[in-house]
C-alpha cells in the first residue's frame, strides 16, 4: 500500500520518470498479490495495483536503493543488522516526520483498518516528501 501511494504521489507531481519506487518483505513470500482489502482501499482513492506481486528483500535489491523505508522499527533493525554495509540507507518511515513509531500491518483484521492505514500512509508520506526526496537523490547527480 506504500508504494502505491508513493508512487501515486510522485506521479501526481509529474515526476515519476525520476524515480524508481518498490516494494519487499522481511517475510514476504514471493509472487502474492496483494489482499483483497488493500485493492479496495487503493481503489477507493482512484489508485490501482495493476499487477503488483510481493517479493521478498534481498542484498541485491537494497544494493540498488538509495533509500530503503520500513514501516515497523523491528523491520528497520534487522535490515540494518541483517545488511550493515547498507544500513545507512534504511530508515523508518516514521522519521521522515521526525518520528519513532511503527506504521502497522493491518492483516487480518477489518478494512475500516486498512483505509485508516491509507490516510496515515498518505499524511507521513506526504508530509515527509521534502526529506524523501533529499535522502533518496541520487549522490553523483550532484
Amino acid at each position: 500500500m506504500a508504494e502505491a501511494i508513493f508512487r501515486h504521489m510522485i506521479q501526481t507531481r509529474g515526476k515519476l520518470e525520476d524515480w524508481s519506487i518498490g516494494s519487499a518483505g522481511i517475510r514476504a513470500l514471493a509472487g502474492e498479490p496483494a489482499t483483497l482489502f488493500t485493492q479496495s482501499t487503493l481503489r477507493e482513492r482512484g489508485i490501482e495495483l495493476g499487477s503488483h506481486r510481493s517479493r521478498p528483500i534481498t542484498r541485491e535489491l537494497l544494493q540498488g536503493c538509495n533509500l530503503v523505508l520500513t514501516m515497523e522499527r523491528d523491520q528497520r533493525d534487522v535490515l540494518q543488522m541483517g545488511f550493515p554495509e547498507l544500513a545507512d540507507r534504511v530508515c523508518l518511515l516514521a522519521s521522515m516526520v521526525d518520528g519513532d513509531f511503527d506504521i502497522n500491518d493491518p492483516i487480518g483484521l477489518p478494512i475500516e483498518r486498512y483505509r485508516a492505514l491509507a490516510d496515515e500512509l498518505s499524511d507521513v508520506l506526504g508530509r515527509g516528501m521534502p526529506r524523501i526526496e533529499w535522502l533518496a537523490a541520487d549522490p553523483e547527480s550532484d
